[in-house]
């Protein structure tokens, strides 16, 4: 190869080729096994179901790495398909939340009823704090004027608490299931 071919080679193509085929590869057996890897509660769910989920979740990674291992991907980016699928449930995740945020938003800025000054469009920026405190007096009593009806409820947890273990970090788990 000359110094001008070098230059012009994409080495990050084949793996990027590679990583596609193997997310591909991934979508359809996770589908497959939906019914036993994904779980309401896996804390409290019935010891069969997360036996289930142990066994399907680890049958599954072996037989996707064997996939893997019969692609060309070198080992450093084995796992680069897995990050496009992450990525895509992380998009997916950002846009719904972004969504619900944004219409919240604006249903608090519609009721508020303020508008921006210099663009007469609706903005809860633009709500002062007695107009505020006014308005839920006026939610109040149109609710019952139960002041302890309302729930407010904590910062939900970033990641879910219920998370399975999978024993397999790093490697699949070779540990007997009797120890």
């Amino acid at each position: 190869m000359t110094e001008e071919t070098k230059k012009e080679y994409d080495y990050n193509g084949p793996i990027e080729r590679t990583s596609v085929e193997i997310a591909k590869m991934i979508l359809p057996k996770l589908d497959a096994l939906k019914d036993y890897v994904i779980i309401e509660n896996f804390a409290k769910a019935d010891p069969v179901v997360q036996a289930a989920f142990s066994e399907k979740s680890t049958d599954m990674a072996i037989d996707i790495m064997k996939e893997i291992a019969n692609t060309d991907i070198p080992f450093p980016y084995a796992t680069r398909g897995i990050d496009k699928i992450i990525y895509i449930l992380q998009t997916l995740k950002q846009y719904i939340d972004g969504s619900a945020n944004q219409n919240l938003d604006e249903f608090t800025a519609r009721m508020l009823g303020t508008r921006d000054p210099e663009t007469n469009k609706f903005s809860k920026e633009d709500c002062t704090f007695g107009e505020l405190m006014l308005k839920l007096s006026e939610a109040r009593k149109s609710t019952g004027d139960d002041k302890y009806d309302y729930l407010a409820r904590p910062e939900e947890p970033k990641a879910p608490e219920d998370a399975p273990a999978t024993g397999v970090e790093g490697g699949a788990d070779t540990t007997p299931a009797s120890a």
